[in-house]
């Protein structure tokens, strides 16, 4: 689905309302499982950087009102900032949780068992990727691209773990 976006800036106003529209109405499902695969199948890194493209958009869509660039915010807030809808996966946090008393007990034996079970993933990877692809173009002039990645990281703080941990390393203050 991808090729939905390519072309998605040259669209009027209406066209980007009604696209977006249909991709939240998609994605947003009753069913969990069935619209996190919808969701992956519709929203991807590149899609989400044609879409960031499109937050300076000025035109007003006569319907609701709105500028393109806010619609699409709007959009990419909801899928990228609220774990478990869109593609923000809901995640171990910063921290890797603490197994219960009770399993700790049945894995002592076990201690490979146990290990794994406490390893870290990171389940926000299609994220991670767009966070890192936009870069220093964070610092925009309106503030839109900035305030999304701040909501973004606000919402999977374990996205910068990894940049933490590897600024940290060898340093006294971390």
């Amino acid at each position: 689905m991808p090729p939905i976006y390519n072309q998605l800036d040259q669209d009027p106003p209406i066209t980007v309302l009604r696209v977006l529209t249909a991709i939240w109405d998609a994605i947003t499902l009753s069913s969990p499982g069935i619209s996190r695969r919808i969701a992956l199948a519709l929203v991807n890194e590149s899609s989400v950087e044609f879409l960031i493209r499109l937050l300076g958009r000025t035109d007003i869509e006569t319907t609701t009102g709105q500028k393109v660039g806010d619609i699409v915010k709007g959009f990419l807030e909801g899928v990228t900032t609220t774990p478990g809808r869109g593609i923000c996966f809901v995640d171990e946090g910063w921290y890797p949780r603490e197994l219960d008393a009770k399993a700790k007990d049945d894995d002592e034996g076990d201690r490979g068992n146990l290990q794994d079970k406490e390893k870290k993933r990171l389940h926000n990877r299609i994220l991670a990727n767009v966070i890192r692809k936009l870069g220093a173009r964070v610092i925009d002039d309106d503030g839109k691209l900035g305030a999304l990645v701040t909501q973004i990281v606000h919402a999977c703080p374990e996205l910068v773990a990894g940049y933490v941990y590897h600024t940290c390393q060898g340093t006294i203050l971390c």
